[in-house]
């Protein structure tokens, strides 16, 4: 019982992490839109001078709500370790995966918080770390990669009577894990639908990884409860 309310727990830092990411990056620090990545050098020190304080403020946070992705994901590698047994080797990956992620996060907050320190000290500086920031923030599609894929073919692997997560809900992880590549071609475009502001180098990616973590939520919650009532049936 004690397992079962810890796990709960864990899984609730999905939307406590999602809300006060989101909060934090896009309406603290106004990084969405992102800047367009063809902004000249001066542009950007401009901007970076203008919201300073707020994007300070804002990758502040996102570095202290960034932890919380980690929670839920030691709940799956407990989840993917029952269902492989002995030795879970996948399991361990999808954790490794989720933490590469997570100090991906903290690492490009380190970067805009860096980058509003002295904005107007050298433009060219200012404009490559913010390069610098969005190129690590839409291609770090590798980390989850390791993590989804690793945890989609687990739980397809689930044999037993009712499966911890529903088949469909694998094949939907597949599909994000594919969705990522799209920021992989942010490093050839400053313009266009594969920048870092494009609808494949950022929406499509962003999105379609928000929509999978709620799904998630949503379905770690009744597994999760599914295991206790028949706990307490046995």
């Amino acid at each position: 019982m004690l397992s079962h309310k810890t796990q709960v727990i864990c899984v609730w830092s999905i939307p406590t992490f999602l809300v006060g990411y989101i909060t934090a990056f896009v309406f603290i620090s106004g990084f969405v839109p992102p800047p367009a990545p063809s902004l000249s050098a001066d542009e950007i020190a401009n901007l970076f001078n203008d919201n300073a304080t707020r994007i300070r403020i804002g990758q502040l946070l996102c570095m202290v709500f960034a932890i919380l992705y980690m929670p839920w994901a030691g709940v799956v590698t407990v989840q993917m370790a029952r269902i492989e047994g002995r030795l879970p080797v996948l399991a361990w990956l999808q954790l490794a995966g989720a933490t590469m992620l997570t100090l991906l996060f903290m690492i490009c907050s380190l970067l805009w918080l860096t980058t509003a320190f002295r904005p107007l000290q050298d433009p060219l500086n200012t404009q490559l770390l913010n390069d610098l920031s969005w190129l690590i923030f839409v291609m770090a599609y590798p980390e989850y990669w390791l993590q989804l894929i690793a945890m989609a073919t687990v739980f397809l692997r689930d044999k037993s009577e009712q499966p911890f997560l529903p088949r469909w809900s694998c094949y939907f992880t597949f599909m994000v894990a594919v969705t990522g590549m799209g920021g992989s071609f942010a490093a050839f475009f400053k313009l266009g639908p594969w920048a870092w502001n494009g609808i494949f180098g950022f929406w499509v990616p962003i999105v379609s990884y928000l929509i999978w973590l709620i799904v998630m939520f949503v379905l770690l919650l009744k597994g999760l409860k599914r295991q206790s009532l028949d706990a307490e049936a046995a």
